[in-house]
């Protein structure tokens, strides 16, 4: 018998392979794994067809010290873009690792901030390197980035970070400092970022066959709380000084028949006047949101799903056989925007307030999820601001179709 299972191996090994390649993104090669595949194809307005190749280390490599970085180059602006890094785990338990990085990009003010991830998502991510870029706010950056990172408590996580980035529009952009009688067009920031993460009821698994942490445990209902600060600091390679603080409590309760919820609640405060892009330009959780529609220095956003599981489709034999589920969305933001920083942002990008008004942002929406195990398509309606004109003139559309990928292998 095990003669007869022996030719087997190698492509259950092969599927082991891509499966693990599918949800992180890595095809693993001896001591180098190469990806993520998502970006290694991709085609925008500015850059047209972009090839690009990126690598990290894995534990074949080193238990300890993780190398990683990408090439890439766009064939319309001829242009290259790189990114290094190194990371080194000091200890495993308690864990403590700490990092060096530099990268030379193009980035988008609508994908900048409000982003508190707990897993990277690589098909996202590459998702938004696609389409109509030079309407998201593009610009050149150089970030520089070193941090050290611990585990305060078993749940409780401590970062420190220290970054320097520049800012080199691809659009028209002007910011006039009141303070400084100073006018910029592009302009450098220098930042000291603290934050703290409470993860209750959970465990997290320290492994030397992996260079990263698995969250594990029956904790998987409980919440996550994560606070941030950030200091900008002018004189040392930055050009303001400012301050952003920001908290955020990410949850998938369990429901019953019902299915399970997800929702991230963030909350945002920036005192300081700045230029526009340094604010919370909403974009991420927002499907039916025009790109820099709305800016706020201090917001409130709740991004909701009810995951249904079989409540409605066991009742459906064709759906039940190809085992579909079905989710429903909400997604709600309050913000409000200075009158220092709405009066910058006049005179910086256009004539249009782009504070809510005292008016929520709200869209909510419907969908099905695990086609195919790994397809999900939601349908986002836009619920107010349905008259909120652009620049040109125009309304925007109240409808937007969103799909994405999700590997539930």
């Amino acid at each position: 018998m095990v003669s007869n299972l022996s030719p087997a191996l190698p492509l259950v090994k092969t599927y082991a392979d891509i499966a693990g390649m599918l949800i992180n993104g890595y095809y693993k090669v001896g001591k180098i794994s190469f990806g993520p595949y998502p970006y290694t194809y991709s085609y925008n307005d500015l850059e047209g067809s972009v090839l690009r190749i990126g690598a990290t280390t894995n534990t074949r490599f080193s238990e300890k010290l993780i190398l990683s970085g990408f090439l890439s180059y766009g064939f319309r602006d001829e242009r290259f873009k790189y990114n290094g890094a190194v990371d080194y785990i000091f200890s495993r338990k308690p864990w403590v690792q700490a990092g060096i990085s530099y990268q030379h990009d193009i980035g988008q003010t609508g994908y900048q901030f409000e982003n508190f991830v707990l897993a990277q998502n690589n098909v996202f991510s590459a998702s938004i390197r696609n389409g109509k870029v030079s309407k998201r706010g593009p610009f050149t950056q150089n970030i520089w980035n070193t941090y050290v990172q611990t585990d305060l408590f078993s749940n409780v996580r401590g970062k420190l970070s220290l970054a320097h980035r520049t800012f080199d529009p691809l659009f028209n952009f002007m910011y006039r400092d009141n303070e400084d009688k100073i006018t910029y067009k592009n302009y450098e920031v220098s930042e000291a970022i603290a934050e703290v993460q409470w993860t209750p009821g959970r465990r997290l698994l320290e492994s030397s066959k992996i260079n990263k942490r698995i969250m594990i445990g029956n904790g998987n209902g409980s919440p996550i709380f994560t606070f941030r600060y950030t200091h900008g600091i002018k004189g040392e390679g930055g050009d303001f000084n400012y301050n952003k603080l920001a908290f955020n409590i990410y949850q998938r309760p369990l429901l019953g028949i019902f299915g399970r919820g997800e929702y991230s609640l963030t909350a945002g405060y920036i005192p300081d006047a700045l230029p526009y892009p340094l604010l919370e330009n909403h974009r991420f959780n927002f499907n039916t949101m025009r790109f820099l529609e709305f800016t706020s220095d201090r917001y409130v956003s709740l991004s909701y799903t009810q995951h249904m599981d079989g409540l409605i489709t066991n009742s459906i034999p064709l759906l039940k056989k190809l085992n579909v589920r079905t989710v429903a969305v909400l997604n709600v933001l309050e913000g409000s925007l200075s009158d220092q920083n709405n009066e910058a942002f006049i005179r910086g990008r256009g004539k249009l307030n782009r504070s809510l008004e005292g008016i929520p942002y709200v869209e909510a929406g419907y969908g099905v999820e695990n086609i195919f195990k790994i397809l999900r398509v939601d349908f986002l309606h836009r619920l107010t601001h349905k008259q909120h004109l652009n620049d040109a003139g125009l309304e925007p559309s109240n409808f937007a179709i969103r799909t994405t990928l999700q590997f539930r292998l």
